[in-house]
């Protein structure tokens, strides 16, 4: 039986998902992405997995909160400035399943953040890795993302709805796009089970 869905509609979310994605099938090890480089003015940087980070530890002091700072100006958003989960919305297609991670700035965070996770796993609730087998995320010719005074950045998956069997999914691991240095690795909650081939966006603003 599916689990119960979060009920917020995105009309316009499997467009997203529609172009520049790939669909691989599952092997006998996690598949893993690799992080794509950040398109900055000519600058690229590629995200890097780091193992000892956490989406909700604070480690210091968040990116500037003053809402008088052009985004252009704003550093770039890193693990401490982001509270990150992961949600199932209410597919627009009936035949489709769709999940997105949603990064939130943290209390009065403001700061900019693009590209493509990288290390992207999935694994049961004792640890053990899964694999539903998961695509490529956008190019890298995208726009960075403002997080801040309501805004966040998202990242969109798109699995089957029938076919099964569900996986018993429990969390998902990523690494962080970084702009300079090394992207940091985070681990958060999975809303629920689910089977592939799964597609992914890279990082955009919400749609719908």
């Amino acid at each position: 039986m599916t689990p119960a869905r979060n009920h917020r509609r995105l009309p316009a979310a499997l467009a997203a998902l529609a172009g520049g994605v790939i669909a691989l099938t599952a092997c006998a090890a996690p598949v893993r992405t690799a992080g794509t480089p950040v398109r900055t003015g000519g600058a690229t940087s590629s995200a890097v997995a780091t193992q000892n980070s956490s989406a909700r530890v604070d480690l210091t002091a968040p990116t500037t909160d003053d809402p008088s700072i052009p985004d252009a100006a704003r550093g770039w958003c890193t693990a401490r400035d982001l509270e990150i989960s992961a949600v199932e919305h209410v597919s627009p297609a009936p035949d489709d399943r769709l999940f997105a991670l949603h990064f939130a700035p943290r209390g009065l965070v403001h700061c900019v953040i693009g590209g493509t996770l990288g290390d992207v796993a999935f694994a049961a609730l004792d640890g053990v890795p899964l694999d539903p087998g998961i695509g490529g995320g956008q190019g890298p010719d995208h726009g960075e993302i403002s997080v801040g005074d309501h805004r966040e950045a998202v990242v969109y998956f798109r699995a089957p709805g029938e076919g099964g069997p569900d996986q018993p999914v429990a969390t998902v691991s990523f690494t962080l796009p970084g702009k300079g240095t090394e992207g940091e690795s985070v681990t958060v909650a999975w809303p629920s089970p689910f089977h592939g081939p799964l597609h992914v966006t890279g990082l955009m603003e919400p749609v719908g």
